[in-house]
């Protein structure tokens, strides 16, 4: 029997085990494979020398460093995660997450970029974290928290993708929307109460900005990105009978809001019937502000428009592969809401015929 050389062992080792092994194990040197340098006004250039201007970030977009601890993150009581929902070419969720790490670097430079591994086709997650200041000085010139920065990033991502030029289009990443925190939903009208200051005055702002000053108006955009325990194996495609199951499964869901039965309704918190009612009236409470008569009262109404908003809440159902017994894979799914809030002025949405969604990084002119 001719003995398997260490690639072939590789390789089958990784087959069987449905991911990479780690790259130590040929001698490979790894710091310079994952190396990459995101330099100002670009997204960077191998770094294979090591060589680097002191002014650039190194950014690690190695699909091996999945952040495989952020589902516990994501699914935690106590405000979850922040971060960026990017949409994507079908089947191109590794290479989009190595075009949004690019495309994120020189915005994030106070903040730590984790790419999360997530089972929906067509998306990925990313999230953003703190990173720890190197210096008492750095500390004390600290930047605002992830989740009150994550708006601003996208609308700085939007703005260079429209400067750069067709040259700068991403190829792989299509729309990108802030998410501010991941909640249950039962928590939602909670985590939205709680950013009742910041969403106020982004509202004032807008009413500034248009003029007039007398009236917002919000619209709340839900997108069903759960992925069912029925589709938890990994392996292969899907069968005709698998790919049937979800069609009707997404068509339900669309048509929860219209046709759910009570007993539907009951057993899926999550849904579109549940989900907007609940989103809509803390989002109302949370423009209005201080709007109560009191001495900091704002002059403004709040109202909803469908087709040309002045701030939109972003609502996401995240599937997330929940854990059993001991922090032990399950393969099961669990839902959770990602919410984010963006304001016209950002340019970071756009209305549709279909509705308002995520501005189209390739579309952008």
């Amino acid at each position: 029997m001719v003995p398997l050389s260490l690639d072939a062992l590789r390789w089958e080792a990784e087959a069987e085990m449905r991911r990479k092994a780690p790259r130590e194990i040929d001698g490979a040197d790894v710091a310079k494979k994952r190396r990459k340098t995101a330099a100002d006004g670009d997204g960077g250039d191998d770094d294979a020398n090591n060589d680097h201007d002191p002014g650039s970030i190194e950014l690690d977009v190695s699909l091996e460093r999945y952040e495989y601890a952020a589902p516990a993150v994501i699914l935690s009581g106590n405000g979850g995660a922040c971060g960026f929902a990017i949409t994507c070419q079908f089947m191109r969720e590794k290479s989009a997450t190595k075009e949004a790490m690019a495309l994120l670097a020189p915005h994030c430079r106070a903040y730590a970029l984790n790419p999360v591994k997530m089972p929906g086709r067509g998306f990925v997650f990313v999230r953003l974290s703190e990173r720890t200041p190197a210096t008492t000085a750095d500390a004390d010139a600290a930047p605002p928290p992830p989740s009150e920065a994550v708006s601003a990033i996208v609308r700085d991502v939007v703005r260079a993708v429209a400067a750069a030029g067709s040259a700068g289009k991403p190829r792989w990443v299509e729309k990108m929307a802030p998410v501010q925190f991941t909640c249950d939903a039962g928590d939602v009208a909670a985590r939205v109460a709680a950013r009742a200051d910041g969403w106020h005055a982004l509202a004032a702002a807008e009413a500034k900005a248009r003029g007039d000053g007398k009236k917002v108006n919000f619209a709340v955009v839900y997108r069903n990105r759960f992925r069912s325990d029925a589709f938890a194996s990994g392996g292969g495609g899907k069968g005709a009978a698998e790919k049937e199951k979800e069609k009707d499964a997404d068509a339900a869901d669309a048509d929860a809001d219209a046709d759910a039965d009570a007993k539907k309704t009951n057993l899926n918190p999550f849904s579109r019937a549940l989900v907007l009612p609940a989103v809509a009236a803390a989002v109302q409470d949370a423009l209005r502000g201080a709007n109560d008569g009191g001495a900091d009262a704002s002059s403004f109404e709040i109202g909803v428009d469908l087709r040309d908003p002045d701030v939109v809440v972003f609502v996401e159902v995240l599937s997330v592969p929940d854990a059993g017994g001991a922090g032990a894979p399950s393969g099961r799914f669990a839902r959770r809401l990602a919410v984010g809030v963006a304001s016209k002025s950002s340019g970071t949405f756009a209305a549709k015929k279909k509705g308002i969604e995520a501005a189209s990084l390739k579309g952008l002119s």
